[in-house]
């Protein structure tokens, strides 16, 4: 049980999660994404371009993250794929 009314010092060691993916956990393609910024908030919408209609596309997801987790995403995407070019160019 969690104290709701203790603030966790920052400066403590960071707690290992650990995390369970549904095995019916759903996998899509998005080719399009739209990013909101707002002092509270950061929406990541995600849809697909219209093929036969390329001047269109649909929204298919909306992701709303606080600013903490989306500076961790864009962290995580940083050193992904720095690490991704950095294995190419040996």
């Amino acid at each position: 049980m969690v104290d709701k009314n203790v603030v966790p010092d920052k400066e403590q060691e960071q707690v290992t999660l650990k995390m369970t993916v549904k095995p019916d956990l759903e996998y899509c393609f998005r080719d399009l994404v739209n990013i909101h910024v707002a002092a509270e908030e950061v929406i990541l919408e995600f849809g697909n371009r219209h093929r036969g209609t390329p001047d269109q596309a649909t929204i298919m997801n909306r992701i709303v993250l606080s600013p903490t987790s989306a500076m961790r995403l864009v962290k995580g995407l940083t050193d992904g794929m720095k690490a991704r070019a950095d294995a190419q160019s040996k």
